[in-house]
């Protein structure tokens, strides 16, 4: 049985470097995992305890507080943010970089890579744009910024990229680098918004299409380094997975379910959210699919219309059948990855994606 703790005890009395305690529990996790194979399940590490779910409320509450104290005060944007970045930073040096926190370590990335973002937005914004710096630097007090501009929005998104790179490069936690990945899908937009002036829908789809199946190939990167997710590389891939599977499933579903109005188009609907789910078993990660279940549940809901009763009864119906559909899949996940992998054996996809449990 692995003992984080013992682990992390030994780092703070100086027997082990914190790097050597980290690569010993992932051998030693590598070690139990060979002893008892846990593929089609997952395995992300998110708390080790409660303590660590307290631990982050406590974070949380305090963010919350700095904000509202420095708006009370009235103090600059970019104190006010600098200042949470700050304090995010100082404090990622104990629980994520000492005590190895796993669930505070994710709350303070993401704190750090917002507000370290909206930060460096200022003063981006402030040098190129601003015709006065420090008058703008200093009377930016009134407002959040809101990202309604496309300056805003690419500077904001080089800036969530630069600290989250700067969070990864120390701290090694793995939700940053999809923090980083997700930066840049910010920026790219930004800069396509204020090269178009205008994004239509149809180029928002398009955008967003692309975005994920480009984050879906860098996922699968990081998934292929680790087929039998015995590293953190798979923590990676799990995270990295969770920026591109809503993006692909909003770009090929959601102007689609917007016209959704014949039986024939919910059928067509439920086709594309089961082909996502093939592929969510060939990979063997569930966000793909659950990013689907929106649009499957429109889906439903249209079919069950054709039967004359109430509304009430129909969105009843619909989340009934969604729920029995989500333990079915969910509960014979490894079965059903088994008959799905058969024809790809042998095949170079079947290498890159976790074997099929014995």
């Amino acid at each position: 049985m692995i003992n984080r703790d013992s682990l992390d005890r030994a780092v703070s009395k100086g027997i082990l470097t914190a790097d050597t305690a980290q690569n010993l529990y992932d051998f030693l996790l590598s070690e139990q995992r060979e002893a008892t194979p846990s593929a089609d399940f997952e395995d992300v590490r998110f708390v080790r305890g409660f303590h660590d779910v307290f631990i982050s409320a406590g974070l949380v509450i305090l963010i919350v507080g700095l904000l509202t104290g420095g708006y009370a005060l009235e103090m600059a944007n970019l104190v006010i943010f600098g200042g949470v970045a700050a304090v995010s930073w100082g404090l990622a040096e104990w629980l994520a970089n000492k005590q190895r926190l796993a669930l505070p370590s994710i709350v303070l990335s993401l704190s750090f890579a917002i507000f370290a973002g909206l930060s460096l937005s200022v003063l981006l914004r402030a040098a190129l744009f601003a015709p006065d710096f420090w008058a703008w630097i200093n009377g930016s007090t009134s407002r959040l910024i809101i990202l309604d501009t496309p300056e805003e929005i690419w500077t904001a998104g080089a800036g969530a990229l630069l600290g989250s790179a700067l969070f990864y490069a120390r701290f090694g936690v793995p939700i940053a680098l999809a923090q980083c990945l997700l930066a840049i899908i910010v920026m790219a937009y930004g800069f396509l918004e204020d090269g178009l002036g205008t994004v239509s829908d149809g180029q928002l789809q398009v955008f967003v299409l692309v975005a994920g199946f480009a984050s879906f190939l860098v996922a699968m990167f990081y998934d292929s380094r680790d087929p039998k997710r015995q590293t953190l590389s798979a923590d990676k891939g799990f995270w990295l997975h969770l920026v591109a599977a809503p993006l692909i499933a909003h770009g090929l579903l959601a102007t689609f379910s917007e016209n959704l109005q014949s039986s024939g188009e919910a059928l067509i609907m439920i086709f594309m959210v089961l082909l996502l789910g093939v592929v969510a078993l060939i990979v063997d990660r569930r966000a793909l699919l659950i990013s689907g279940l929106g649009y499957m549940g429109v889906a439903i809901f249209t079919l069950l219309q054709a039967v004359s009763v109430d509304e009430k009864v129909l969105i009843a119906a619909a989340m009934l059948i969604l729920g029995l559909f989500v333990l079915s899949i969910g509960s014979g996940w490894p079965l059903a990855r088994k008959w799905i992998m058969k024809p790809l054996a042998g095949t170079p996809i079947a290498a890159i994606v976790p074997p099929t449990r014995k």
